[in-house]
């Protein structure tokens, strides 16, 4: 035996049936994992059958695995309960090998139970569930031991239906760490450990995988299965787990809601420990006994009457055959029934009696009438055929009918619901009608039924709309009815404006202690008034001061009161002779002193108290008092000796004295403790005060330029102290209203911040076009100048360089100031005097430039300049001159250039073709995308193929009757085209896209956005199925998590994805002001290369929330916007006159600008009694490719102007 140890040690061979280790005979096999093959084997000594785990040789050659083997035998010796598998005996053999020797379980996991047999009986499930619970319960609190890896593979279910914990590997000791590793069954996984939380990761993690368990264990299925690892990972950090009573109704709702709870994110949310698990399990249990035992004893009782009733009705039957038989006898003769008289019977017997007394006459006509079938003429059989068919195509339309109506309960339906029925139901009808089928098809009372449903519902969806739009409405005017303010009338709130005076009173008062010690100083500082204006804190401080002030009590009482303490202890000056006197003795009015004195006498000397300045009664205190009796003074004596150090100015004797003040009491000393404070700070707080002054006069004579100059000092690290950290949040507060306010100050409080973060701050080019564009373009500024400059320093020192194969426009643009340096390296210097200048100012957002030098008309002949290595990116440099075209609103230019892309196109997609094709989506022109799509061939499986795809999907959401069924078999074309291509993440999206499309809850990843091939078009995608969702009223998802997932390039190519993005995230609370307001706040401070080109748009959203926040009148709107709108570089001659329109809409509403022609209609909105209906049916009329947001912007924007009215009408 000992050979053949050796041998499977040396050579790696398993071990066979009769191979010993230590005391242990194999026998065979039982199953095997990734680190251990476990046996059933025979333990010699004892002759029992054991299960035992091997460590296999090649995952013994290397220490941590033979550690972490050993440590498994080692944690699961110490746990000794009857539903953990015990561990009989560990160690290493002769021949090397590593064994672990267990309680052999005669039984299969509960893995295999479920997968065999499915789930498992309600009751043993329970029953093994608690097992588990105790288990686990018993192993925490014994040992502070968790599991780390539960899950069906590690239940063993022995015959009898008890369940038992296996496998250890993964437990941990309360307090071990996890060295940076983790490792986790996904389908079991709890999210912390998922997120490698290692913070949270602890008992409760265990009751997550336990819970995941019961699920499995209860429905067949963990909560979460998906082929995909990651997902499954995903889902279970970020996706609500299905409720298991909805895959299993019979379950008690209070045993679905427990595992719902251990299934909670938040492992604070689960339950407190494992008692609390086992405790309701076996509550559950008793329960349910409880419940079964009521049911046999009504079973019973049931039982027991029912046969009484029998009993007492064979009685009665018996009584009256007795009687019938009785009368029967008594008669004579009886009539003769003929058998054509029971038919007659029969024939004149209503329907439901005919079916009681003649159950066979079925059977009989149909064998009477059998032989007539066989013989029927073929006119006849080819009637009943097709009847067949009528049937059949009858019963096929009721069933799709069914389907689209669902419990046919129109009024618990949404509007969203209705409409899609009121569609569904149109197409049947009008497959119905216009198909070549049957009349009695169309005449049947499906049919009838069929147009009564078309009938009502255009009436209940006109209602529930009608419905939506009131709460919509009645929001809208809540949320108006709030006004927002303008910058206060003082620059201080209550609190603010307290504080100050406090600090303000406190530094006058010092001021007067070191002036004069006057007892009436304190009263005349400290005034009942004054204090009155005090915050109660303040004011109690302020009062303790001032009783100590007004105090009498010094040095002098003290002594008084502990006289014998100080007779012999000399004083801490000298006398007027020059001697060194001592105390002899302390009267009330006088210091005997006394000194030794020339030949051995002694000189006596009584000096007046009146006669010790305030300066000897310190030096006292200093040399005498404290070091002879302070830890003998009483709270109030010490207490007494601070108020005189106060009063006499010696402040910094008092900061050494409360240092270490006795027996001074707590409440007492925290008091000394604060005054001391806030008096060594006081001069840095009438420097704040006195700076927060100056701000609030230069507000009140609107001087922003300077206000917003000190505002920039406050809030930087110049200050310090209680007013300081006090009012920062406030100036904070102030310096964004003053922003919103007055844009025209932002700009040099953003370069000052700006350039102070230095040139390798994130996003520093970004945020210098986006200062430099908004606020200083074509100006004078000195700052401009400064921006310039910084922005030159920043570009010199970006390391990143281009390679000569990077692509234009790509899917993931390129860092800001990358593509502007590799022109430059070509020799074409700032590109200003080439046919690049427009594609490298764009990459650093110089838009001062691009205004400058775009010329609208477009001259091909300018592409013959193209050469070299930049000849590859003729279409990139017309995709940005097509970009700015339409940026500027040059409405002729962009086809132009658009019509330029599309010559000459290859027959097989590529880069060339997807560019063209995204500036037709970017410029709204889709006829000429689907131009473009439409010339692809269908053999085409390329990435620029599938590209296309993608775009003519967002095409086609555009248009209203696009349906759900739709997009769903648009998207399976999709992904089967392309399947052979790794394109895993891009359909997860797709997915995501068509649930959500068809109105069920799903959630894309940021994850998948990363990994995609098509990240900017899928973005875009999403973005306007979510607007549609929110649009037609379903809500199905928290959109504000879906925009999190959609990271927005710092690039203009993304500039559009950015729109979409923006007016979801401002519409999708409704029509709140103030959530317009935070939202285009938030909109106006990003400084991305995205978002510039957008700044004209938010720009007038935010003029359209001040007027209807009331924060402005339309008319100073007009004046406060109009001169920063018109030097905008980036904005359009359209948009620029967006003042123009807001003063006179009526010139304005036929323009095709969309933001003009919503500014116009805004306008004319305000005024009272306006059609606000025709006004917004106008808007759709002149512009009539709205995006979904637009359109949802424009529903909300009309219900805030009925708000605005009905608020007005109801004031009046």
């Amino acid at each position: 035996m000992e050979k053949n140890n050796e041998k499977q040690s040396e050579t790696n061979e398993e071990l066979v049936p009769g191979d010993v280790i230590n005391d242990f005979e194999i026998i065979g096999e039982l199953g095997r994992g990734a680190n251990g093959i476990v046996y059933r084997a025979r333990q010699i000594q004892m002759d029992r059958e054991v299960a035992l785990k091997i460590l296999p040789a090649t995952k013994a050659a290397e220490p941590g695995f033979v550690e972490n083997f050993l440590r498994e035998a080692r944690l699961a010796a110490r746990i000794h309960h009857p539903s953990i598998v015990m561990v009989i005996d560990a160690g290493i053999s002769d021949a090397g090998i590593y064994f672990i020797a267990m309680e052999l379980i005669d039984g299969d996991t509960m893995e295999d139970i479920v997968f065999q047999s499915g789930p498992i009986e309600y009751h043993k499930a329970l029953k093994m569930a608690q097992d588990i619970a105790d288990g686990l319960d018993y192993a925490w609190r014994t040992e502070q031991l968790t599991h780390g890896d539960i899950k069906p593979a590690n239940i063993m279910i022995n015959a009898a239906g008890n369940a038992k914990l296996a496998d250890l590997g993964l437990a941990k000791l309360a307090g071990e760490s996890h060295n940076g590793e983790l490792m986790a069954t996904p389908l079991f996984a709890p999210p912390e450990v998922c997120l490698f939380d290692f913070k949270k990761i602890g008992f409760k993690s265990d009751m997550y995988s336990y819970a995941c368990t019961l699920f499995f264990m209860f429905s067949g299925e963990a909560p979460f299965e998906e082929e995909d690892t990651d997902k499954v990972l995903q889902m279970h950090i970020s996706e609500k787990p299905p409720e298991l009573i909805e895959r299993l109704p019979f379950l008690p709702r209070e045993i679905s809601d427990f595992i719902g709870k251990m299934l909670a994110k938040n492992p604070d949310d689960r339950p407190e420990n494992w008692g609390e698990v086992a405790d309701f399990l076996k509550h559950s249990r008793t329960v349910l006994e409880e419940q079964e035992l009521l049911a046999q004893k009504t079973k019973k009782r049931k039982m027991l009457m029912r046969g009484a009733a029998v009993l007492l009705l064979v009685v009665i039957i018996s009584l009256l055959w007795m009687l019938f038989s009785g009368i029967s006898g008594m008669k004579t003769s009886s009539p003769k029934v003929s058998k054509k008289t029971v038919s007659e019977k029969v024939v004149q017997s209503p329907p439901s009696e005919i079916a009681v007394e003649t159950p066979t006459q079925p059977e009989t006509q149909e064998a009477v009438s059998e032989p007539d079938k066989e013989n029927q003429p073929p006119a006849k059989a080819v009637e009943d055929e097709k009847q067949k068919q009528i049937n059949a195509l009858l019963l096929s339309f009721e069933n799709q009918y069914r389907n689209i109506v669902g419990d046919a309960n129109f009024q618990a339906k949404p509007c969203h619901q209705l409409m899609k029925i009121e569609k569904q139901l149109t197409d049947l009808r009008f497959n119905l009608e216009s198909g070549s089928f049957p009349k009695e098809l169309k005449t049947s009372s499906f049919k009838e039924m069929l147009d009564a449903d078309l009938k009502l519902l255009p009436g209940l969806i006109s209602e529930e709309q009608v419905q939506e739009e009131k709460k919509r409405l009645e929001s809208a005017i809540d949320g108006l009815s709030v006004k927002s303010s303008l910058l206060p009338d003082s620059l201080f709130s209550e609190q603010a404006a307290a504080t100050i005076n406090y600090f303000w009173t406190l530094s006058t008062l010092l001021k007067q202690i070191s002036l004069t010690q006057s007892k009436e100083m304190p009263e005349r500082v400290l005034n009942d008034a004054m204090l009155q204006k005090q915050l109660p804190e303040n004011r109690e401080q302020l009062d303790f001061l001032k009783n100590h002030l007004l105090n009498n009590t010094g040095p002098k009482d003290i002594m008084l009161a502990h006289h014998k303490k100080f007779i012999g202890c000399k004083l801490p000056w000298t006398g007027r002779d020059g001697f060194q006197w001592s105390i002899a003795g302390i009267e009330p009015d006088v210091l005997n002193l006394s000194r030794s004195a020339d030949g051995g006498g002694v000189a006596n000397l009584r000096w007046p108290w009146a006669a010790i300045t305030d300066v000897q009664y310190s030096l006292l205190l200093e040399k005498s008092i404290f070091p002879l009796v302070k830890k003998e003074l009483s709270s109030a004596e010490c207490g007494a000796l601070a108020g005189w150090l106060l009063r006499k100015d010696f402040l910094e004797i008092l900061k050494d004295f409360i240092a270490s003040p006795g027996q001074m009491g707590e409440t007492e000393l925290r008091r000394w403790q604060r005054f001391l404070a806030e008096s060594a700070t006081i001069n840095n707080e009438l420097d704040a005060i006195q700076h927060l002054c100056s701000i609030q006069q230069l507000l009140r004579e609107r001087n922003y330029h300077a206000a917003m100059e000190k505002l920039f000092h406050f809030t930087g690290d110049k200050f310090s102290g209680a007013v300081f950290t006090e009012l920062k949040p406030e100036m904070e507060k102030l310096v964004e209203n003053l922003l919103w306010h007055y844009p025209e100050a932002q700009g040099q409080f953003l370069t000052r911040a700006l350039i102070k973060s230095g040139t390798d701050a994130p996003g520093a080019i970004s945020r210098c076009a986006t200062i430099l564009a908004r606020y200083y373009a074509f100006g004078s500024y000195a700052e401009e100048l400064l921006l310039q400059d910084y922005r030159k320093r920043v570009l010199a020192a970006k390391s990143s360089v281009l390679n000569d194969n990077f692509e234009l426009p790509p899917n993931q643009p390129l860092k800001p100031g990358m593509f502007y340096k590799w022109i430059s390296a070509q020799g074409y210097v700032d590109g200003r005097d080439s046919v690049m200048m427009l594609s490298s100012a764009l990459d650093i957002g110089n838009w001062e430039l691009i205004a400058e030098k775009f010329k609208p008309e477009f001259d091909t002949g300018e592409l013959g300049k193209i050469d070299g290595k930049i000849l590859r990116l003729k279409n990139a440099i017309l995709y940005d001159r097509g970009f700015i075209a339409f940026q500027f609103g040059n409405l002729d230019t962009a086809p132009l250039i658009l019509e330029t892309m599309s010559r000459d196109l290859p027959l097989r997609a590529d880069g060339n073709s997807v560019a063209a094709v995204r500036l037709a989506m970017a410029t709204r022109n889709y006829q000429r995308a689907e131009s473009i799509i439409r010339n692809l061939r269908p053999e085409d499986n390329s990435l620029a193929a599938y590209q296309l795809l993608v775009a003519k999907l967002l095409i086609q959401i555009q248009n209203a009757d696009f349906s759900e069924n739709d997009f769903a078999r648009e998207v399976s074309v999709l992904k089967m085209r392309f399947k052979n291509l790794d394109f895993i993440s891009d359909f997860n999206i797709l997915d995501f896209a068509a649930d959500l499309y068809q109105g069920n809850n799903a959630m894309p990843t940021r994850n998948d956005f990363k990994k995609c091939h098509e990240p900017a078009l899928l973005a875009r995608l999403c973005l306007d199925v979510v607007a549609r969702d929110v649009l037609i009223g379903r809500r199905t998802v928290d959109v504000g998590a879906v925009i999190e997932t959609i990271d927005i390039v710092d690039s203009a190519y993304f500039s559009d994805i950015w729109y979409r993005r923006a007016l979801l995230l401002l519409l999708k609370d409704g029509p709140l002001i103030s959530q317009w307001r935070k939202n285009v706040e938030l909109a106006l401070n990003d400084f991305s290369m995205a978002a510039l080109p957008n700044y004209p748009e938010m720009l007038i959203l935010k003029c359209f929330v001040q007027i209807m926040g009331d924060e402005f009148t339309l008319s100073d709107t007009v004046q406060r916007y109009d001169h920063i709108m018109k030097k905008l570089p980036m904005a359009s001659e359209a948009k620029r006159n967006f003042a123009a329109a807001l003063s006179e809409p009526e010139k304005f509403s036929g323009n095709s600008d969309y933001w003009l022609l919503l500014s116009s209609a805004f306008s004319l909105g305000m005024k009272p009694d306006s059609d606000l209906d025709a006004i917004f049916d106008n808007v759709r009329k002149l512009y009539p490719t709205p995006l979904q947001q637009e359109l949802l912007l424009e529903r909300d924007l009309k219900t805030m102007l009925k708000a605005l009215h009905s608020i007005k009408k109801t004031a009046k």
